[in-house]
């Protein structure tokens, strides 16, 4: 991710305890940027909440973030559209017996996950 400047409109989702029952959505501001951390404040709210620059997450000390911070709602959806599939084909190759893939569709996913040269 890209450092943040100061204006630009980010979006928010809920995560860890706070997401619970519901993943919110919602829109923010950059506020302040500093070397390690940035500032977002809520559209029509006071709250503001402190970010590393790093993960895009919430500073919250020694607990649990309560709020994660994407640049677009696009990346967001991307996100969260490549874990739903990193679980599906995880597990679709950890069940049991052998994965129902002919030698070629095996071998272009091996291609394409770089186990060709790899030691067995």
């Amino acid at each position: 991710m890209n450092k943040p400047a100061v204006g630009q409109k980010v979006f928010i989702t809920t995560c860890g305890n706070l997401a619970r029952k519901e993943v919110r959505e919602l829109f923010g501001e950059v506020s302040r940027v500093g070397r390690k951390y940035f500032n977002v404040k809520f559209d029509g709210s006071f709250l503001e909440i402190n970010c590393h620059i790093d993960g895009w997450h919430q500073n919250n000390g020694e607990y649990i973030a309560d709020y994660e911070v994407w640049e677009s709602k696009e990346e967001y959806e991307r996100s969260k559209q490549m874990a739903d599939l990193d679980k599906k084909i995880a597990k679709y190759f950890s069940s049991f017996g052998r994965a129902t893939l002919t030698l070629d569709q095996l071998e272009k996913v091996a291609e394409i996950i770089g186990l060709e040269n790899a030691p067995s």
